[in-house]
């Protein structure tokens, strides 16, 4: 039975939470993967211990949260991975997974996202109306097309895999799903998000699709999940307080990339998942 939890922007799968007090003490080997949504692309300093194309941030919610609890972080998530990259090697990049080992105890995964043109969509939609944004390095590029049925399924299958990948690689381990956070209004929108209502149709249900998939997955696993859908709906990128960034501000310049987390959101992450994580006694 799926346990329903209200937690701020956190939404905790896979494994249940089932440890005792004191399991995840300072030291705790952590492992993150994940998409750009973890890997916080645009914010602060950039990481030099990984690829420079997965843009990683050292402001990103894995490092916070790791400093926050005095974790042992191992970061390998990477902008633009999909869930393949998670499973498989990416080019001279190793899986994802490779990272996690006997000794991991907790990994959190942010991933699917970029498998159904999800972010990416919502960008080049934005640059065809308004044009480059100035905080990026890229023109415009073709707007994707929506994702099939079989996309979603495939994804599905894989978030399955990713779970069964940890639990053989670190049967102890805790593994954490965390959402990606809310982008646009549940209706209507504002000057950051320069999209057509059929764009923001369409990004609004890949959203709700991929939580949905992600809610199946697990629940197939007997996992805890945080409900979030109540904080939300005040913090996407056209909010009075965003914890999103949109496609366009007074400058035209964000401190992340468009329609991610910006450093007040991924704060709010990382505060989340230390707060569900049991403190040591």
């Amino acid at each position: 039975m799926l346990r329903v939890i209200p937690v701020l922007l956190l939404a905790v799968f896979a494994r249940p939470l089932h440890a005792e007090p004191g399991s995840f003490p300072p030291g705790t080997a952590y492992v993150a993967m994940g998409s750009s949504f973890a890997a916080g692309p645009g914010l602060g300093a950039m990481r030099a211990d990984i690829d420079p194309r997965c843009y990683g941030s050292i402001e990103n919610y894995p490092h916070k949260l790791a400093r926050l609890r005095g974790f042992e972080l191992t970061d390998v998530s990477c902008s633009g991975a999909q869930t393949i990259h998670v499973l498989n090697a990416w080019k001279e990049l190793p899986a994802q997974l490779d990272a996690v080992g006997p000794g991991t105890q907790l990994v959190t995964i942010t991933i699917g996202g970029n498998d159904l043109g999800y972010i990416g969509g919502l960008i080049q939609a934005s640059c065809a109306a308004a044009g480059p944004n100035p905080a990026s390095t890229w023109g415009c590029r073709d707007i994707p097309p929506a994702p099939t049925e079989a996309e979603f399924q495939i994804v599905e299958q894989r978030l399955s895999q990713i779970l069964k990948g940890i639990a053989a690689r670190a049967p102890d381990a805790h593994a954490v799903f965390v959402t990606y956070a809310t982008v646009l209004p549940a209706y209507g929108l504002c000057a950051q998000a320069p999209l057509t209502p059929e764009q923001a149709a369409l990004a609004r249900t890949i959203a709700a699709k991929l939580e949905a998939i992600t809610r199946r997955v697990a629940e197939a696993a007997q996992a805890t999940l945080g409900d979030a859908a109540a904080l939300r709906r005040l913090h996407h990128a056209c909010a009075d307080i965003p914890w999103m960034t949109g496609y366009l501000d007074d400058g035209g310049v964000h401190e992340a990339m468009p329609y991610h987390p910006n450093d007040a959101g991924m704060d709010a992450i990382a505060e989340a998942i230390a707060a569900a994580l049991p403190l040591q006694e």
